[in-house]
């Protein structure tokens, strides 16, 4: 399945959009970063709207971009969309399912927690509160819900959560902040002068939010304490148990085939790293993959050298074949060879110049599904839509044996409590950045070993504050 980006959704309505075509504005939506393109145009008849939609299918597949339709299973799958949105009114979820696929996307326009409760149940793929503040964009709508009554939604479903009605580049920070996955929009787009330019600081704004958001996780972390099951290399074994412990998670590792997979079925994230690799052992990754699968939490991989043998390779490949991973998180060389590139590596470590890793990692994160992390002086992630660089850490972390291996399960502990991977992983690795950091401003001639420890140490001490030291920018 694909990796859905809900941080965005445009709404179209031909009758708001100042005189230009529906697809005129979709197209610059997409420009700007718009994830999800909904088709709606209310009043329009069937042979219309169905002849806008195979102009939207073609530009949703340009911008990789996902695209639903509003209230009509029959039309999504005439136009082969990835899903649809339903009102209260409309068809159950299960007969979308039966006339889409079991992978469709299929939302829900709820207005409270017992309806967003059902939804859930019923299998949908989002809700949508609706209407959060007071519209004009829709006459159909009742009273609006309120920061109240979102926050109470929020709360009780797992599932993502959008905000329609009344949303504006002033108030959607807001909703981020109240832990809303996104929001979907039609006049904030439609009626703006530059249609680009307001998609883009609509998505910007809600990124920040997330982020002003995000510092409850490693509170929730450290309350929960997330159980980080690890099929890891034997060379940092011990330094990944104590890292992820330092975090505020458990760690163990169960590397045998006879009980990978029940450990996985117990545990809240499942870390696999390829660095001291055998048969077996890609069998057990295997194995408990499917297990993390099944359960639905995320699977972070580490690629360690995948370009410098054939047998790490095909074992990679085998791995991304069998397993749906959640994030892959290696050095540039490593996910050139993942994007198909040539790279050059001697042992596990990279070398050489690698200008298009922006290209590649989009690359990788859309031909896998995943989110992608690339470590190194500035650490980009992406879910292949949005670029995270990270410009927290010190250069010392690239001299230290280990310092790569343990970031994949600080960023298994981030990705165990948070329903945005991308974000959660950036938030990770840019808080792993600011222990190293402390560290070496407090001793700056301290010797590679001696930091190793004080980095893992540093971990245990990081808080709240420490958010307001990350650097990170969003493309």
């Amino acid at each position: 399945m694909r990796v859905i980006n809900y941080t965005l959704c445009y709404v179209t309505d031909e009758t708001l959009s100042c005189g230009r075509s529906t697809c005129d504005v979709v197209r610059d939506a997409l420009k700007g970063g718009a994830g999800i393109i909904q088709l709606r145009e209310k009043g329009y008849p069937r042979e219309q709207k169905c002849a806008i939609g195979k102009q939207i299918r073609i530009l949703c597949t340009e911008f990789d971009a996902i695209f639903i339709v509003n209230d009509s299973i029959d039309l999504a799958h005439e136009l082969d969309a990835d899903g649809v949105h339903l009102g209260q009114d409309d068809a159950p979820v299960s007969a979308a399912r039966a006339i889409l696929g079991q992978n469709a996307i299929v939302g829900i326009s709820v207005s409270s927690t017992e309806e967003a409760l059902r939804a859930q149940a019923d299998g949908a793929s989002y809700v949508a509160v609706s209407p959060v503040f007071r519209t004009g964009s829709k006459a159909d709508v009742g009273k609006e819900t309120g920061l109240k009554g979102f926050d109470s939604i929020r709360k009780a479903v797992s599932i993502p959560v959008l905000a329609i009605g009344g949303i504006t580049a002033e108030n959607c920070e807001t909703i981020a902040r109240h832990g809303g996955d996104g929001i979907a929009v039609i006049s904030a787009i439609s009626m703006q002068d530059n249609i680009t330019t307001a998609a883009e600081t609509l998505r910007r704004t809600i990124i920040n939010g997330k982020r002003h958001m995000n510092k409850s996780i490693l509170n929730s972390i450290r309350q929960s304490k997330p159980l980080i099951h690890q099929i890891t290399n034997y060379v940092t074994v011990n330094d990944c148990a104590q890292i992820t412990l330092n975090t505020g998670g458990l760690p163990v590792m169960a590397c045998s085939p006879d009980e990978s997979a029940d450990m996985a079925g117990c545990s809240q994230a499942l870390v696999l790293n390829i660095g001291t690799l055998s048969k077996i052992q890609i069998d057990s990754m295997i194995s408990a993959g499917k297990s993390a699968n099944i359960k639905g939490i995320p699977v972070i991989l580490d690629p360690v050298g995948v370009g410098a043998t054939s047998f790490r390779k095909e074992s990679v490949l085998r791995i991304l074949s069998d397993v749906k991973i959640s994030v892959i998180k290696g050095n540039a060389a490593e996910i050139a060879v993942l994007a198909g590139e040539t790279s050059l590596m001697k042992g596990v470590e990279s070398i050489g110049q690698y200008d298009q890793i922006d290209s590649w990692s989009l690359k990788v994160s859309r031909t896998y599904c995943c989110i992608t992390a690339v470590t190194g002086s500035t650490d980009i992630i992406t879910d292949g839509h949005s670029i995270f660089r990270v410009n927290n850490g010190v250069p010392l972390m690239g001299s230290v044996v280990g310092t790569g291996c343990m970031s994949a399960p600080v960023i298994a502990c981030f990705c165990a409590v948070s329903s945005d991977l991308c974000e959660a992983t950036a938030s990770a690795l840019s808080l792993y950045g600011i222990a190293g950091e402390s560290v070496l401003s407090s001793d700056p001639r301290i010797s590679p070993s001696y930091f190793k420890n004080s980095l893992i140490d540093e971990m245990l001490h990081l808080d709240e504050s420490s958010y307001d030291k990350m650097r990170i920018t969003v493309d």
